[in-house]
């Protein structure tokens, strides 16, 4: 299942038409396959989670 739903994934990112959408969005651009898209959103998790956390920080 997991490999289906990676090649999916990769078949949409690689489309002309995902391409296209992105671009008119201002948006840059990046092709990544599912495991450097996973290893991205992992890396700015903690930044999201301190930013959260300063914030609610503040607000006390």
């Amino acid at each position: 299942m997991k490999k289906a739903l990676c090649d999916g994934f990769e078949k949409v990112i690689n489309s002309d038409a995902c391409r296209e959408k992105i671009e008119a969005a201002n948006m840059t651009y990046m092709p990544l396959n599912a495991q450097e898209t996973n290893d991205i959103l992992d890396s700015m998790s903690g930044n999201f989670e301190k930013i959260i956390n300063a914030y609610l920080n503040s607000a006390n």
